[in-house]
């Protein structure tokens, strides 16, 4: 791929013959990007790291400078590409700080921007007003899952984070509850850039938020959960559930989950497998399920599993009312096999608003374009029966 196409489409920048870039951060990302960069259209002046112990060492055969090194046009360059994870400080202090033009600053999802625009540039005819309005915001913002305004709202101080030495997690409070962290979390700062960007997905502009004004779970309802994580959903809902099913299959998260949902253990049951289309010791089905549960509000986030779960609630999607609130993101065509299912049973089909980029979960070397889809399929029939 000719990486200065993207270019074009952007900024329109690539008439130079290269593109003189600035990249910030010397850890594993930075090492990830600089090997997909093609260094006959890009060339790296230098790095810049927020480490003092970094700075004035080498990044293979880069200097290591100091942020100041950019301020108020000091050096001159054509891009800064903000190579980590929790960029959008980054991304603030080089603007606040340092004077850096927001339309020279990228991320490390650079090559993942570029083949977005250039898909859309060639299939025009499939953007709506929403689209249009992401790929305004494209011209003058890196690209991420959410790309609107609201994301800017949030940032990784905006809440305390606690270590509970009794069970070595840490944990924070949500809506007034303790909700427990993965033992994967090994400090605070990875606690702080994922819990992040749980209140940037539950912002209610976000296509990923699961409730608005007019698709709640209703008070006794029996709310099943499948792709739990951290249980940010369930516990939202756990006071006014008569009871809440929680099925994940990472052991680690389950044992987290345990904790978080200790106060309200006489209305949770935990199933430590894959919501599937089969049954086995490692997977289960709504079906399955239904045999032994009142089952009212039904919840997936499952990496993509979406479809095989609701094949394996076929029979009781057939006469039950339920409420489905299903993510549609992890692939391209998701929402579309999502609501042929959901239709065949007769129900009623919403989205949220809005779009994400799932630019998260696979190699970031993959060259397929990523698209606009939507967070979340909202099924539903009417006269639900809270008693069937």
């Amino acid at each position: 791929m000719d990486q200065r196409d993207g270019r074009d489409i952007m900024t329109g920048i690539c008439s130079k013959k290269t593109i003189k870039v600035v990249i910030w951060g010397t850890g594993n990302i930075a090492g990830q990007f600089i090997r997909r960069l093609d260094l006959d259209t890009y060339e790296i002046l230098f790095f810049v790291d927020n480490n003092n112990g970094n700075q004035g060492k080498r990044f293979g055969r880069w200097d290591i400078e100091k942020p100041e090194i950019l301020s108020y046009g000091n050096v001159s360059f054509d891009m800064l590409i903000l190579c980590m994870g929790g960029w959008r400080q980054v991304y603030s202090q080089a603007v606040y700080e340092l004077g850096v033009p927001v339309g020279k600053i990228e991320n490390a999802f650079l090559f993942h921007k570029i083949r977005l625009l250039q898909f859309y540039e060639q299939h025009k005819s499939r953007l709506d007003d929403e689209m249009r309005n992401i790929l305004c915001y494209l011209k003058t913002n890196p690209l991420d899952v959410f790309n609107y305004e609201f994301v800017d709202r949030y940032t990784e101080d905006d809440f305390d984070v606690f270590y509970d030495d009794t069970n070595g997690l840490y944990y924070i409070l949500f809506q007034g509850k303790r909700m427990y962290m993965s033992r994967k979390f090994k400090q605070e700062y990875q606690v702080r850039m994922y819990c992040n960007q749980l209140f940037v997905e539950q912002d209610r502009c976000s296509p990923h938020c699961y409730f608005d004004d007019g698709f709640q779970v209703e008070r006794g309802s029996v709310v099943l959960d499948a792709g739990v994580a951290e249980g940010n959903f369930a516990l939202s809902v756990i006071e006014k559930a008569e009871k809440v099913i929680l099925v994940e299959p990472d052991k680690d998260w389950m044992e987290a989950l345990k904790y978080t949902f200790l106060p309200f253990d006489n209305k949770v049951v935990y199933i430590n497998r894959f919501l599937s289309d089969t049954v086995d010791n490692q997977h289960i089905t709504i079906d399955e399920l239904m045999k032994t549960e009142r089952i009212d509000f039904v919840k997936m986030d499952i990496e993509g599993a979406e479809i095989m779960a609701l094949n394996g609630a076929r029979e009781s999607m057939a006469d039950k009312q339920y409420r489905l609130e299903v993510c549609s993101y992890h692939k391209p065509d998701d929402r579309e096999k999502i609501e042929m299912v959901m239709k065949q049973y007769g129900y009623y089909i919403s989205c949220t608003k809005g779009y994400m980029v799932n630019i998260h979960g696979d190699n970031m070397e993959d060259p397929t374009p990523r698209v606009f889809v939507r967070g979340i399929v909202r099924g539903y029939k009417p006269c639900v029966d809270m008693e069937a």
